[in-house]
């Protein structure tokens, strides 16, 4: 709010000095970026600095601390900031997208089912004196150690760096 002795003028003033539309000024009187005093009169000075803190993108508040649009401004700021660092990473190979690590977890099961479906009949063919009730045994232990292996998850608290 301004001091009494603070002069204030009309919005064509401003729109004036600013090289803006009348309409315009209202709307930053009605958006709180430009303090208003009296139906249609503004004061000089918190009228200049409102206008002059909105080009610097910064709104006045009445707590005199961040308006929303700051406080939204530097939250994208700071997520543009993390996605490009995150970019950065993966650019550098240190990070890997989650589509990247699907496939490869994906084709490394692959590959594990593939070689145990297979260690009953390399031993078969290994040791043909095993009877068939043996190799079930080696069958039946491949089919734990797969089952075993799907009950898998991730601890998130175990994992470094993760929060």
């Amino acid at each position: 709010m301004s001091s009494k002795s603070e002069p204030s003028y009309p919005v064509s003033f401003y729109a004036q000095l600013f090289k803006l539309s009348e309409r315009r000024i209202q709307q930053l009187a009605k958006d709180k970026i430009i303090p208003k005093e009296v139906r249609g009169m503004y004061p000089l000075i918190g009228t200049v600095r409102g206008y002059v803190l909105f080009l610097q993108g910064q709104e006045l508040s009445p707590e005199g601390g961040s308006s929303d649009y700051q406080i939204n401004r530097n939250r994208l700021i700071a997520a543009q900031a993390d996605a490009q660092e995150m970019k950065n990473k993966v650019d550098a190979k240190t990070y890997a997208p989650v589509v990247v690590i699907e496939s490869v977890i994906g084709n490394l099961a692959s590959k594990i089912v593939s070689l145990t479906d297979s260690i009953p009949i390399k031993i078969k063919s290994r040791l043909p004196h095993l009877k068939s009730k043996e190799i079930d045994i080696v069958k039946r232990e491949v089919i734990k150690i797969r089952n075993e292996a799907s009950k898998i998850e991730i601890n998130w608290d175990e994992i470094s760096g993760a929060n």
